[in-house]
């Protein structure tokens, strides 16, 4: 088990760095941790486990396929979810979103509040929801680039959640 909790580790803290150095993470990457979680969760719990890691895969596309839509989230970022799921189950993946949603909250406030955005970033927001509502159509949320400061890696928000399981939160 501390291997296999090692490895999750390890496995996220190189998603992350590969997000931080070129903006994505390699599908090889996400197929890896697929493929090394469902055996883990097969090796441990037989047919029982490789269900539960393929319920872990289905959940963070099921809860956070609308933010992508949208273009709140990244598909990397729903990817690694998926990978981390499969080693983790769905009911743990469920948990592990949430604490990467506050982790991420959290962060995003202190980026906001140390640039002074914080209230050009909710005027931006409320025109948005009044303009998809108004036109019916779906337009990505971001600001243009991905450079700007408001803009942050989510993998990061994503390793802390997995500290956080690993460190016995949830």
């Amino acid at each position: 088990m501390i291997i296999c909790n090692l490895f999750l580790l390890l496995f996220v803290i190189i998603a992350a760095g590969m997000d931080l150095s070129t903006s994505r993470i390699d599908n090889r990457w996400i197929l890896f941790g697929i493929t090394t979680g469902m055996l883990a969760r097969l090796l441990q719990s037989g047919m029982t486990g490789l269900l539960s890691a393929a319920a872990g895969m289905i959940c963070p596309i099921l809860l956070l396929g609308w933010l992508f839509v949208f273009r709140m989230l990244g598909a990397g970022d729903i990817k690694l979810f998926c990978a981390i799921g499969a080693w983790m189950g769905s009911r743990e993946i469920t948990y592990g979103i949430f604490y990467a949603m506050l982790v991420g909250s959290g962060l995003s406030l202190m980026i906001l509040l140390g640039n002074g955005i914080l209230w050009e970033r909710l005027l931006y927001f409320r025109n948005y929801v009044k303009e998809v509502w108004t036109t019916k159509k779906i337009m990505p949320y971001r600001k243009g680039g991905t450079e700007r400061i408001e803009n942050f890696h989510f993998s990061i928000p994503i390793l802390c959640s997995v500290v956080l399981y690993l460190g016995g939160i949830y």
